[in-house]
């Protein structure tokens, strides 16, 4: 009996990389996956826009296109896609791999497609050890089935590369793959120069914890004995509830600027001399890059994702628990000790600079080659 000849790998690989929609720190990355040579790129977007963002974000350059939208609201800023049209749209682009984004019903039919077709999958996320904690045991048990047809896995974070050899990934399955902004747009001179003292970037919900901000600006006014500039850029529900608490402070000036877009991002972080980001939970967090990037040290709660990764406690910028007397002690003591300040801000610019949208390419072409090797592999 004669054996099979080994599988070669294509010269060219075609690639269907499947994402909710465009984000301006995605769309970039993309470009440059589609530039790199022997890859064959085609974005795949599950909507233009979910219904709680603002974003105006061209699609870039990279093949692209976008499924017929169906997406559930769960409450909470919390959506489901659906689109039911990804396996003819996928049967159209005939990838060897594809790049799944989650475990939407829609990236469950994506990797339907792949079993029935013989692609090689690549799994990326932003989830974390603590997020997954949340999860119901269906969710679990979806994510176990996943994972035995998944080749290789990318994400942003520690915690997620932990995350993924929870699943039994071995490490030459795991890429990293930085969540990062355009670092060259931000900059930022010194405390001086900075008419803010204080700045908020984020939607105004719950989870993002402005009210805390607010609370921790006017006592650290009344701590200082002068008053305290607080910017606040974003918009969301618990608006008109910071404008009365801050309307309770006579030394708390509070200025509420609504949706930037992206390019009006910079000016907005060049303005503030500290940035406060005491988010309940969120996997990463990207204001701490646009932070960071633009010289404003961070003080961030040990629920972001970037706390302890970009944000590193004492080396650029505060990680701090969420409790409103060691915040205040945090935001004093920056604001009167320059020296501080300036070796934190210093920190900032340069550790980000391994955050790049480079680097996240380089990521996700990493794991695309390694699911590209598993079909040789098995063959």
């Amino acid at each position: 009996m004669t054996s099979s000849p080994a599988r070669r790998r294509p010269d060219t690989l075609r690639v269907a990389l499947v994402h909710k929609m465009p984000t301006p720190y995605r769309v970039p990355v993309f470009d440059l996956i589609a530039q790199q040579p022997g890859i064959d790129l085609t974005v795949v977007y599950s909507s233009r826009r979910e219904p709680n963002r603002k974003w105006d974000v061209p699609v870039g350059n990279a093949p692209s296109v976008f499924l017929k939208e169906r997406v559930l609201d769960l409450g909470e800023n919390k959506y489901v896609h659906v689109n039911w049209g990804v396996g003819r749209a996928l049967a159209r682009i005939r990838p060897h791999v594809v790049v799944t984004n989650g475990y939407n019903v829609t990236d469950l039919l994506v990797l339907a497609f792949a079993r029935r077709t013989g692609a090689r999958v690549v799994c990326q996320i932003d989830g974390t050890l603590e997020s997954e904690r949340t999860l119901t045991a269906v969710h679990r048990l979806v994510r176990r089935l996943a994972d035995r047809w998944t080749d290789a896995y990318v994400g942003p974070s520690d915690s997620t590369l932990q995350l993924f050899r929870t699943f039994g990934a071995e490490d030459d399955e795991v890429f990293w793959s930085p969540l990062a902004v355009d670092n060259s747009a931000f900059q930022g001179g010194g405390p001086d120069s900075r008419p803010y003292d204080l700045l908020f970037s984020g939607r105004l919900t719950e989870v993002k914890n402005p009210l805390f901000a607010i609370r921790v600006a006017a006592r650290a006014a009344e701590r200082l004995g002068r008053r305290v500039r607080l910017l606040v850029v974003g918009s969301g529900d618990l608006e008109q509830a910071m404008r009365d608490e801050a309307a309770r402070h006579p030394r708390l000036d509070v200025e509420f600027r609504g949706f930037v877009q992206q390019a009006g991002l910079p000016a907005m972080y060049a303005s503030a001399k500290l940035f406060l980001f005491p988010t309940l939970w969120d996997p990463w967090g990207l204001v701490a890059n646009e932070a960071a990037a633009s010289g404003t040290p961070t003080i961030v709660s040990p629920h972001a994702g970037a706390a302890g990764e970009l944000i590193r406690d004492g080396l650029d910028g505060l990680v701090v628990p969420l409790d409103e007397d060691r915040w205040v002690d945090a935001v004093t003591g920056l604001l009167q000790d320059e020296t501080a300040w300036q070796r934190l801000s210093a920190g900032a610019v340069e550790h980000v600079q391994r955050y790049s949208w480079q680097a996240a390419a380089d990521g996700y072409v990493r794991g695309i080659e390694r699911a590209a090797r598993a079909a040789t592999e098995a063959s």
